[in-house]
C-alpha cells in the first residue's frame, strides 16, 4: 500500500509539472531546471496535502459558483464580471468566475478529472488589475496555475484575465500572431469576436507589444553543445540589438520549415547584434538544424502569410496543426 500511494503521489506531481509547462506555452520546461530528490519529494508532500483539501473545499466552490449564476443575473453589461476559460478541451480547461460580490473561484479540470481548485474575495480593484486573497496554499513557486493578481486587459470586444506573471508572455504571443488567445483566460461570451490591432494591456507592458515584428539573421554560429542526453544548444550571434527593438524579454522564433522544436533565446543585447542560444530536446522528431543566414522572427512561421508553412489544403496537416497548435495556427486559412 505504501509503494502505491509513493508512485500515486510522484505522478500526480509530474502531471502538475507538465500541465503547468503548458500553461506557460513551452511544452520543453517539464526536464529544464531538474530538481534533486528531496525538492520533488517535498513538491509531492505538498500536492497530496493539497489534494486533501481540495476535498473538503470543492462543496465551497461549487456553492460560490451557485452564487455567482445568482448574481450575474443582476449584472448587465459589466465592465469585468463574468465566467472566463482557457483549455485544450483535454487536458487543460481552467475556469474562473469573478463578480463584486462572491469574489473568485478556481477550477481546473482535466481528462483525469478535477485538478486543482480555489478561492478568494476580491481584495483590491483598480483600472488595470484585480487583486483577490487565495484560501488553500500554494504548493510551489512557478507550479501553481493561478495567481492572485489578474491584469485587466482588453482586445477590441474581448476581455481578458492575465496573471501578473505571465503579461510579457501575452505580448510575446500577440507578436507571434496568435490571435485566439486559448491560453489565456477570456470571457467565455467573447472567445468568437473577432480581434485587430494590439490589445489595451496596461502602461507598463505596452513597449513589449510590436507594431511590426523584427526579423533577423543568424550571422555566426560560436558553439555547440549537448546537454547530458537531453538537450543539444547552439550559442550565435544575429544581426539585430537595441537599435531594432530586441529585449531579453522579447520572444524570438527561427522561420524555417520544421523548425519549429527549436527555442530561441536572447541572453546577449548590443546596439546592431545579440548573442542567442538555440536549443532543443534530442528527442523531439526533427531533422532541421539551425544555419548561418537563417531567419528569425518575432512572429511565428506559420502566422506570416508572405512565407506559408505547410500545405493546408491537407487533411492530416490541418489535423496536426489543430491538435497540436490550437485554432490560431489555422487563422487565415479557411477552406
Amino acid at each position: 500500500m505504501t509503494i502505491v500511494r509513493y508512485l500515486t503521489i510522484i505522478g500526480l506531481t509530474s502531471m502538475l509539472a507538465c500541465a503547468a509547462a503548458r500553461h506557460r506555452h513551452d511544452y520543453s520546461r517539464c526536464d529544464q531546471e531538474p530538481t534533486t530528490r528531496p525538492e520533488q519529494q517535498a513538491r509531492a508532500r505538498a500536492w497530496f496535502k493539497r489534494r486533501k483539501l481540495m476535498k473538503r473545499h470543492e462543496i465551497t466552490v461549487d456553492r460560490i459558483r451557485n452564487a455567482f449564476q445568482r448574481e450575474m443575473l443582476m449584472l448587465a453589461d459589466h465592465d469585468w464580471a463574468g465566467a472566463y476559460y482557457y483549455g485544450d478541451g483535454l487536458g487543460c480547461n481552467v475556469s474562473i468566475t469573478l463578480s463584486p460580490k462572491t469574489g473568485m473561484t478556481y477550477k481546473w479540470i482535466g481528462c483525469s478529472g478535477l485538478y486543482d481548485i480555489d478561492y478568494g474575495p476580491i481584495v483590491d480593484i483598480q483600472h488595470d488589475y484585480i487583486d483577490v486573497k487565495l484560501s488553500l496554499p500554494s504548493i510551489h513557486q512557478g507550479y501553481d496555475a493561478i495567481k492572485e493578481r489578474f491584469y485587466r486587459v482588453r482586445w477590441v470586444n474581448r476581455h481578458y484575465l492575465i496573471p501578473g506573471e505571465d503579461m510579457i508572455q501575452f505580448c510575446n504571443a500577440v507578436n507571434s500572431g496568435s490571435k485566439y488567445g486559448i491560453n489565456y483566460l477570456v470571457r467565455r461570451e467573447d472567445r468568437d469576436k473577432p480581434v485587430f490591432g494590439l490589445p489595451d494591456v496596461p502602461e507598463q507592458f505596452r513597449s513589449y507589444l510590436l507594431e511590426s515584428p523584427i526579423e533577423c539573421h543568424i550571422t555566426q554560429i560560436e558553439s555547440q553543445t549537448t546537454a547530458g542526453d537531453d538537450y543539444e544548444t547552439l550559442l550565435c550571434r544575429i544581426d539585430a540589438g537595441r537599435n531594432a527593438g530586441l529585449t531579453t524579454n522579447l520572444e524570438l522564433y527561427l522561420s524555417a520549415e520544421n523548425s519549429f522544436e527549436w527555442q530561441v533565446d536572447v541572453e546577449e543585447i548590443l546596439a546592431d547584434s545579440s548573442g542567442v542560444r538555440i536549443s532543443k530536446r534530442l528527442n523531439l522528431p526533427t531533422d532541421y538544424f539551425p544555419q548561418v543566414g537563417d531567419l528569425l522572427s518575432t512572429r511565428r512561421y506559420w502566422n506570416n502569410r508572405s512565407r506559408p508553412m505547410y500545405d493546408y489544403s491537407d487533411p492530416a496537416t490541418r489535423k496536426f496543426l489543430l491538435e497540436y497548435y490550437g485554432p490560431s495556427a489555422l487563422e487565415g486559412h479557411d477552406d
